[in-house]
């Protein structure tokens, strides 16, 4: 227990049981409710406890961080989604500001820059489907949210934002 790092988190938000706080949202979609998760690391002597951290990371960061934390080279074969948080979890290093990016079912649907939050069109699913493929749904965007005025998702602020919008959108494409 003194020598060893451990981490707690979880791949998705609730499914139809489960709290998710006052976010929009669940597992299989691209909200926050669906995708907002604990992340929690310790490592005694090693990692600065007590920490709270509120900028986002992905769990693409977990494989570069513990790389890092073995003093290991990321492998230069092939491309390393994410980012080391070892200098984070040690209590230092700058938090850059970087896209996050979301999927639902494989397309790409959402990203995430600082404050705001650009959805594409997508299918919103209503209800509780025992199954996905027979959910009722509707199509609805695109939108963009400001997650620092409005976490829950509820009001779409690209007629006050258009060029986040915009750029949002872009990167969402490029993806």
């Amino acid at each position: 227990s003194e020598r060893t790092l451990v981490i707690v988190s979880s791949d998705n938000g609730p499914w139809f049981q489960g709290r998710r706080a006052e976010l929009r949202g669940r597992k299989m979609d691209v909200f926050e409710g669906g995708t907002r998760v604990p992340f929690i690391a310790a490592w005694p002597g090693r990692i600065t406890a007590g920490q709270v951290v509120d900028t986002p990371v992905s769990a693409l960061d977990l494989f570069p961080t513990v790389l890092d934390l073995a003093g290991l080279p990321p492998p230069d074969d092939r491309a390393v989604d994410g980012i080391s948080l070892a200098d984070w979890m040690r209590g230092g290093g700058s938090r850059p500001e970087r896209p996050i990016y979301f999927q639902q079912l494989g397309v790409p649907r959402a990203v995430r820059l600082g404050r705001f939050k650009y959805h594409d069109r997508h299918a919103v699913y209503y209800g509780n489907p025992m199954n996905w493929k027979w959910a009722p749904m509707r199509y609805q965007g695109p939108w963009l949210f400001d997650l620092e005025l409005d976490p829950e998702e509820a009001y779409d602020v690209s007629g006050r934002h258009p060029t986040e919008g915009e750029r949002l959108a872009r990167l969402l494409d490029d993806w």
